[in-house]
């Protein structure tokens, strides 16, 4: 049906297609199935076509259809939200990101017509040697690659000793294992984890209390971003919300 269609022809109809899909999944939430998939072909056919690097891209793979997660504890003193307080941010993020996913579709195919289609790079040849003499590898920045990068930082995480190191390390680990996470957010989120290991590790006295505050709330921002792991997630990110509330505490 298709066979004498041009690449170009064929970005602007699958994106075409895209954008017409979106008028439906939109009426679900950010979890359901049909989303999920929507989402993930809606990022491969831009990938494909605009390249990784491309502004509608990234755009799109940065859109957020989910708000921060309030993630409750037993800690005296947490205020708690109203009663349907967080389904209602999530309803409306949801919302947002379904817009702004829309005015990107839309100017993707702008984009597709106006200049054609992303025209990939010759690829490297095999490895070379490098100066020092060893072979360099120029391997794609992926969630795996960056999980096995972030395996030593990890680790050193897992060095405070406590119980917030450990509550630390798991949702480090936990992270790696996210398919919602991108490579940048995931890489980001183990930096931010590592950084609050080690104000962890300090006595409550010598701890940089602004750095806990600021560290542990991009923290919680990226577990929120975590949206398959969020069960996984809560036990562990009350240590977290702890060590804020002690941050509040020592900044008054």
């Amino acid at each position: 049906m298709h066979e004498e269609e041009s690449a170009q022809q064929k970005a602007v109809r699958l994106l075409t297609r895209q954008l017409g899909q979106l008028q439906t999944v939109r009426g679900f939430e950010v979890k359901h199935p049909e989303f999920k998939a929507w989402r993930d072909s809606t990022r491969e056919i831009l990938e494909r076509f605009l390249g990784k690097e491309s502004h509608h891209t990234t755009r799109f793979r940065d859109t957020r259809f989910y708000g921060p997660s309030y993630l409750r504890s037993d800690y005296p003193g947490v205020r708690q939200p109203p009663e349907g307080y967080e389904e209602r941010i999530q309803a409306q993020a949801f919302k947002e990101g379904c817009e702004t996913a829309d005015a990107s579709l839309r100017a993707a195919i702008k984009h597709v017509e106006d200049f054609g289609i992303y025209e990939e790079q010759a690829k490297p040849g095999p490895a070379k040697m490098g100066r020092s003499g060893g072979v360099s590898f120029h391997a794609p920045v992926t969630v795996a690659n960056l999980a096995i990068a972030s395996d030593s930082a990890v680790q050193e995480i897992g060095h405070v000793g406590d119980k917030a190191g450990a509550d630390l390390k798991e949702i480090a680990e936990l992270l790696n294992d996210s398919q919602d996470l991108t490579p940048r957010q995931l890489k980001q989120g183990v930096s931010d984890i590592e950084a609050l290991a080690v104000e962890a590790k300090k006595p409550e006295d010598k701890r940089n209390w602004k750095a806990v505050l600021e560290r542990g709330q991009a923290v919680l921002d990226v577990a929120a971003k975590a949206v398959d792991l969020g069960a996984k997630l809560a036990p562990h990110t009350a240590t977290i919300i702890a060590l804020m509330d002690q941050a509040k505490h020592y900044i008054k």
